[in-house]
């Protein structure tokens, strides 16, 4: 990312609220300086890695990033306190200091924000073809769950770390029993690198298997059982019977090899 767009004379532009300094006060920008260079090496380290491939737009995305973690993370030990109508100094005569509440429920609306920021930088890197031969984007699109929105999907509680680790064991079992391991990289490629589709069908396909690994993912069950699995491919299957960009694919590794669970439906109890 570029952070030479932020300069001390437009850091508010970025900050998500009004800064106010006194005459003889250390800048705003001096005092953030620190964590603002801890905020750009977390979000290269964990997020984008070290390249610079995003547009101005979006890299104003990144640049909001970093300094909304600047500042959450700077708050509680900067001389500032909240007020109705901005942010003051405390070493005045005429501001009284914030109460702990307070500056915990301001921390807490920049981490929200933070999230919220961060959630579209991830989304808007996935169609760079560096971000997801980066480490950090290898990271991500190591699943059909490679954005933060998929954790809106999973029990309270569940970390992107949870999801992506238990999202592995769920694609390798789908792909060793009934799609192959060509198909659900194909699929997941195309999905990861947010590419249109060549036809309907082709985004049904994709659409469907997402569905398929998110539900079984938000299963309570550590390892899905087989039927389970069986029952989510079962839709994927049918779709890719229609989709010629998929079928062969599908065809080549798993036509013979695919079976069915075996399905009890003779009526009768002395039915073995």
């Amino acid at each position: 990312m570029n952070l030479k767009i932020l300069t001390a004379e437009n850091i508010t532009q970025f900050a998500p609220n009004i800064l106010r300094e006194v005459t003889g006060e250390t800048p705003f920008s001096e005092k953030l300086a620190p964590f603002l260079a801890s905020a750009k090496a977390w979000l290269e380290a964990e997020y984008l890695g070290p390249d610079d491939f995003l547009s101005p737009e979006e890299n104003k995305v990144a640049v909001r990033v970093v300094v909304t973690k600047a500042y959450a993370d700077a708050l509680p030990s900067l001389d500032i306190v909240v007020t109705p109508t901005g942010i003051g100094v405390v070493n005045t005569d005429t501001i009284a200091p914030a109460s702990k509440e307070r500056v915990e429920r301001l921390v807490k609306s920049l981490r929200d924000i933070l999230h919220d920021n961060l959630t579209l930088l991830v989304d808007l890197c996935h169609k760079y073809p560096a971000w997801r031969e980066s480490e950090p984007g290898r990271f991500f699109c190591a699943t059909f769950l490679s954005s933060l929105l998929d954790l809106r999907a999973m029990p309270k509680g569940v970390t992107f770390e949870d999801m992506r680790l238990k999202a592995l064991i769920v694609e390798q079992k789908m792909a060793d029993r009934f799609l192959g391991h060509n198909l659900m990289s194909a699929m997941r490629d195309a999905e990861n690198a947010r590419r249109e589709a060549g036809s309907p069908q082709e985004a049904l396909c994709r659409s469907l298997c997402k569905k398929a690994v998110a539900a079984l993912v938000a299963a309570p069950d550590p390892v899905p059982h087989y039927n389970a699995i069986w029952e989510e491919c079962s839709h994927v299957i049918n779709a890719v019977d229609d989709c010629p960009e998929y079928l062969e694919i599908w065809t080549a590794e798993m036509r013979g090899v695919l079976t069915k669970p075996f399905d009890n439906n003779i009526k009768g109890s002395y039915y073995f």
